[in-house]
């Protein structure tokens, strides 16, 4: 039998359906055409999902502003820092008039880059390649410094608070200082836009720099340790005991014992320092403390990082708590770099004391190994001492700048921008934990007979978040 020509018309019964049955109904053609309907319905779906589809993966993707790099001066000419790195006069300023003075500059190698400055500025804004996160850095040095709360104002970035109610006074209180308002903060599009809200005279700024990070992420804890536990319990990890010998004139022993180092039973770490003889192979001490770190543990590279903690008092007495390169087995220290999120010398017992140190040049001092050892730091004097009662020492990270403050307020910023050529900048790479102890040293001092033993620094929480 032949095969029916395709381009014949179509029957009627093909083209209308079935004629109804005698009991005059269509009953047996319904289920043939919901099919079909369903059929088509689907191939429709089918056919939108796969536009979609199509939609969605021709679209260019965002922008990662990872390695983006902004540097903009209030100055009307170009500036050169001494690194060589450029920054350039910004169409993005709004408000104030610009201002250039030859005074000098504490904390910087750098002090052109303070010397050209918007006064009254209200707004700053700099184009980046797109959404994404963003670490920013407000560089403000005041050279009229009349005296605390003459010049207040608020730094913000959208909803993100940088500095509320920054007092370039308070912060120099010896005399003009290189300064920084940093943050890292979210943008939706393609304009970083950062504002200055006046609440006591004329907000300042000097130069903008601004890093992206990476694309936007939720923030999220990376360790937050409240260290529960029963009494005398072992630091839980990623803690472990360090034992040795401190250098630079330390008079103690470091030792895994627990009576150095355990849970107090009541939501604390004590790190306790005794006045104990310990011999060791080659020699002998006369104190015995704890180090506790999470080196090999848990690192990080940028974020937030807190402790709680009480702090004994007494002369001699060197409680710390630190950060110091992951690679450090590798390459040594200094190079493997080191942060202080808190020093607190025995004989100073209001001031906090902040710096960093990476491996130096030919004009920083030789130090461990003989190798040149650079510093940035500053010790705040909070006005009360910080002994024997409970405070939050914090440092947060991001690219090229450490901020660090006591009690939710940012005291001290280390940048790289401030350094000398020379001088390595190790701070983008993971870091480890360290809390410790010391007692003694060339820098503190020694004991004297009003220095109580055991002393017992406590510490209730280590918050890191990224």
């Amino acid at each position: 039998m032949r095969a029916a020509d395709a381009s014949a018309p179509a029957s009627a019964e093909a083209v209308a359906g079935p004629a109804p049955d005698a009991a005059g109904g269509a009953a047996h053609w319904a289920p043939a055409r919901r099919r079909r309907g369903l059929l088509a319905a689907l191939l429709v779906v089918a056919l939108v999902a796969a536009g979609l589809a199509w939609w969605g993966s021709s679209r260019p993707a965002p922008a990662d502003p990872t390695g983006f790099v902004s540097r903009s001066t209030a100055a009307s000419t170009v500036l050169t820092d001494a690194a060589g790195g450029r920054w350039l006069p910004s169409p993005g300023l709004v408000g104030g008039v610009e201002k250039q003075v030859a005074s000098s500059v504490q904390g910087t190698a750098n002090p052109a880059l303070y010397q050209h400055y918007r006064e009254g500025v209200a707004e700053w804004s700099v184009p980046v390649p797109g959404p994404g996160r963003y670490a920013v850095d407000v560089l403000v040095a005041d050279f009229e410094p009349a005296r605390t709360g003459a010049r207040v104002f608020d730094v913000r970035v959208g909803d993100r608070v940088l500095a509320e109610g920054f007092d370039p006074a308070a912060l120099s209180p010896d005399g003009t200082r290189a300064l920084h308002v940093t943050g890292m903060v979210d943008v939706e599009g393609d304009k970083l836009q950062v504002s200055f809200d006046a609440l006591a005279g004329k907000p300042i700024a000097s130069a903008l720099s601004v890093i992206g990070v990476g694309r936007t992420a939720e923030t999220r804890a990376l360790l937050d340790e409240g260290f529960e536990g029963p009494a005398g319990a072992d630091p839980p990890a990623p803690w472990s005991r360090a034992t040795g010998q401190g250098g630079g004139g330390e008079l103690q022993s470091f030792t895994d014992d627990a009576s150095n180092s355990a849970l107090d039973g009541n939501g604390a770490l004590a790190v306790v320092a005794r006045k104990e003889p310990f011999l060791f192979d080659g020699g002998s001490t006369d104190y015995t403390s704890a180090k506790l770190t999470t080196e090999g543990s848990f690192a990080f590279t940028y974020g937030h990082v807190e402790a709680r903690i009480s702090l004994p008092g007494g002369r001699g007495l060197w409680p710390a708590f630190w950060a110091v390169g992951a690679d450090r087995a590798q390459v040594d220290w200094p190079r493997s770099g080191e942060y202080d999120v808190m020093e607190v010398l025995g004989k100073d017992p209001t001031v906090v004391q902040a710096h960093v140190h990476g491996l130096g040049d030919d004009q920083d001092p030789r130090g461990w190994r003989d190798q040149p050892v650079s510093s940035l730091g500053l010790g705040f004097d909070t006005g009360q001492p910080l002994t024997d009662s409970w405070h939050v020492y914090a440092a947060d990270v991001q690219p090229g700048a450490i901020t660090f403050s006591v009690d939710g307020r940012p005291y001290f910023t280390a940048a790289a921008v401030d350094q000398r050529p020379g001088q390595d900048w190790p701070f983008d790479s993971p870091f480890y934990l360290i809390l410790s102890m010391a007692i003694g040293g060339d820098w503190g001092g020694p004991p004297d007979g009003e220095t109580e033993f055991p002393a017992r620094m406590l510490v209730d929480r280590v918050l890191v978040t990224s």
